[in-house]
């Protein structure tokens, strides 16, 4: 039994780590090692078909993750976690994999504390936490994982979980503190050279703080700043050819022209983000969704 448990988690790892890497192509957090598909294993031939199945394949994995955690293969269970960041960015799968990521954050502290995949699965666990409204307890996940990154010298992560402690001030309407920390992030970019691991990253990283520093402003109030910021961020993302964080830039561009007064303008870009999302990307259409009943509500 014990054999086939890994065995069976193995696969199931391996064949996840591929899915999530198509489903989510540009982000650091999906590189693999896994090897090439085997037989009979489905093909994502692109990020939104790959989404769909890395869905489908979700309460499997949860399973998958108990099952490695029970019998002693701690390994093969934070990588099978970290396999579920497409779905909890994307698809909003935030309740359906909490249990399992706190699960997670408990094993990486006793058996992995210090690396990169005790981060990992602590920066998931403070992304879904956040999602669902529990900020001081995201808050602490996100502190975690930024001291096991610190802890393995892994800048690129440290900022990333910085970062996300501003998201999680801006979640909550506070601007000035969010700033302090999109700062800090900045700080620790700068500290990465032109040839060390996290170099190709930046430009993306840098454009993200551009964004938050946008949404930043817009709640201060600064409206032209922050539209400016949030164009910057836009441009930036299409050169980049991002369109996923192109698609959240403009919902929150639209929300931006929406408090400017400037209805169909808002209306534009919220009908621009929507061309850009597949149809698995439930979580960004739910929010252009709401935005759209504001937007034509005020309207109206």
């Amino acid at each position: 039994c014990a054999t086939a448990v890994r065995r069976g988690g193995e696969a199931l790892r391996d064949r996840a780590e591929r899915t999530a890497r198509a489903a989510l192509p540009q982000s650091w957090r999906t590189e693999t090692s896994a090897g090439p598909a085997g037989p009979g294993e489905p093909v994502s031939p692109d990020a939104n078909t790959a989404l769909a199945l890395l869905r489908v394949e979700t309460p499997n994995i949860v399973v998958a993750i108990a099952l490695a955690r029970d019998f002693g293969h701690p390994d093969t269970a934070l990588a099978l976690g970290r396999a579920l960041w497409p779905v909890q960015l994307k698809s909003g799968y935030w309740d359906e994999t909490l249990p399992a990521m706190r699960a997670l954050a408990v094993l990486a502290d006793e058996y992995r504390p210090g690396t990169e995949e005790a981060a990992s699965v602590h920066f998931q666990l403070a992304h879904c936490l956040g999602q669902l409204g529990c900020y001081a307890e995201a808050r602490a996940a996100a502190e975690a994982a930024h001291a096991h990154e610190e802890a393995a010298g892994h800048l690129r992560g440290q900022a990333s979980a910085v970062e996300y402690v501003a998201l999680l001030h801006l979640y909550e309407g506070q601007a000035e503190p969010a700033q302090e920390r999109l700062a800090a992030a900045a700080a620790l970019y700068d500290r990465i050279g032109p040839q060390d691991r996290g170099a190709r990253d930046l430009p993306r990283a840098r454009a993200l703080l551009t964004r938050h520093q946008g949404r930043a402003l817009w709640l201060r109030g600064q409206l032209v700043e922050a539209r400016a910021e949030q164009e910057a961020a836009l441009n930036r993302f299409v050169e980049l050819g991002d369109d996923a964080n192109r698609a959240k830039t403009l919902s929150e561009l639209a929300e931006t022209l929406h408090t400017l007064g400037r209805t169909e303008d808002a209306l534009t870009r919220i009908e621009e983000a929507e061309e850009l999302l597949g149809s698995e990307e439930h979580a960004r259409r739910a929010f252009l969704a709401t935005l759209r009943e504001r937007v034509t509500g005020a309207a109206g």
